[in-house]
């Protein structure tokens, strides 16, 4: 995934310019992933919040483009996604994948570095102090007439700070 972290030494800064593209891009590389998996004849796929951690990616632009890749037709042939990484994530992927429209926003990155204006959705490349993180959240198929082709069926929280471990169904 592209680097938005102007901190990371070993990686150059490398999103497009144009917020367009960027988004068009990585709908690029989630669909790469999910032809892939559908082409080996894999019915689950299993997809992290990739960009998101230290290359400072936001969650809510990266899950919202995945779930729009995921009403695609290649993506039918899916019976089950399993989303890992931050609820902000999880929660876009579901929304977009059934078919919710999500008006996304140039995070701050691009202010930042290009110099943009405009609305700032996200972080670009600044990490919360105690971020929430999902170690999995299980979607399958929606039933049919539903409208939604992923449906949450487990949320599993990262243990908290007095070690306890979250779990409950996602709504």
């Amino acid at each position: 995934m592209f680097n938005m972290n102007p901190r990371v030494s070993d990686s150059p800064l490398d999103a497009p310019r144009d917020f367009k593209a960027y988004c068009q891009q990585v709908k690029l590389k989630f669909r790469a992933v999910v032809t892939a998996a559908v082409e080996m004849g894999a019915e689950v796929l299993v997809c992290p919040d990739v960009g998101c951690g230290v290359f400072g990616n936001e969650p809510k632009v990266l899950g919202t483009l995945l779930g729009e890749v995921l009403r695609e037709p290649q993506a039918q042939n899916l019976n089950e996604v399993l989303v890992t990484g931050q609820v902000a994530f999880a929660e876009a992927v579901r929304k977009a994948a059934g078919g919710e429209k999500v008006e996304l926003s140039p995070p701050a990155y691009f202010a930042a570095v290009y110099g943009k204006t405009g609305k700032s959705g996200g972080r670009g490349g600044r990490q919360p102090a105690n971020p929430t993180v999902v170690v999995a959240t299980v979607a399958a198929p929606a039933s049919e007439g539903s409208g939604s082709r992923v449906t949450p069926v487990q949320q599993v929280a990262a243990p908290a700070a007095g070690g306890a471990e979250s779990r409950g169904p996602s709504g």
